[in-house]
């Protein structure tokens, strides 16, 4: 609704944010949720049903893929030359790095494997939490980390990876290296990033 607003009933919306500025989004988004209830549309908000849940007991987790070596995403060839690629080099230093923010809750997106049986057994049995899945295609939206850590984040890796002159050898030093960095990186995440990425993400709008 409130992108239709915003392609179709920009006039209006430039007065409405004139009338309430600071609160607008607070007001348009309340409005919004009153006139779906009205036309038969359940609101299934994340913090309608863990409203009761303390701040500190909501957890998000998310998986991002980080590597020994952060080159640039675009190469360089001369001015009207073919920009063919002669060899292909292996790199043994890429890994998985799992974030997790602060459980009693566990927030994840869609893909299969987080949201199958055993994974809500397992969250269920083994962390005493309860496994609290994001509406399909939203992960850009609604998940905090996705949201606002993981670029940040990824923009310290690369300061750290900037400022290492060592020279690592062997797979084994490179995927060293890559997890001391991650865990320097993940160091420097602070406080107000991570509550301003859960505010933004699924914030509590009072009606």
């Amino acid at each position: 609704m409130v992108d239709y607003i915003k392609h179709h009933e920009s006039d209006w919306l430039v007065s409405y944010e004139l009338k309430y500025g600071p609160r607008t989004t607070l007001y348009l988004m309340r409005m919004c949720r009153r006139f779906a209830a009205r036309h038969g549309f359940n609101d299934k908000a994340f913090w309608e049903k863990h409203f009761g849940k303390d701040a500190s007991l909501v957890l998000n987790c998310d998986e991002t893929g980080i590597s020994y070596d952060m080159p640039p995403r675009k190469i360089l060839t001369m001015k009207r030359s073919p920009a063919d690629i002669d060899t292909i080099e292996k790199n043994s230093g890429r890994i998985t790095a799992v974030l997790t923010v602060r459980s009693d809750v566990l927030l994840v997106d869609n893909f299969r494997a987080h949201v199958s049986k055993e994974s809500y057994e397992t969250v269920e049995r083994t962390l005493k939490s309860e496994l609290y899945a994001l509406p399909p295609n939203t992960t850009s939206v609604c998940q905090p980390l996705d949201v606002g850590v993981v670029g940040p984040y990824k923009a310290k890796l690369h300061a750290l990876w900037l400022r290492d002159t060592n020279k690592y050898s062997t797979p084994a030093s490179k995927r060293l290296a890559v997890i001391k960095r991650a865990f320097a990186a993940w160091d420097g995440i602070t406080e107000s990033c991570i509550k301003s990425a859960f505010a933004k993400a699924i914030p509590k709008l009072e009606d």
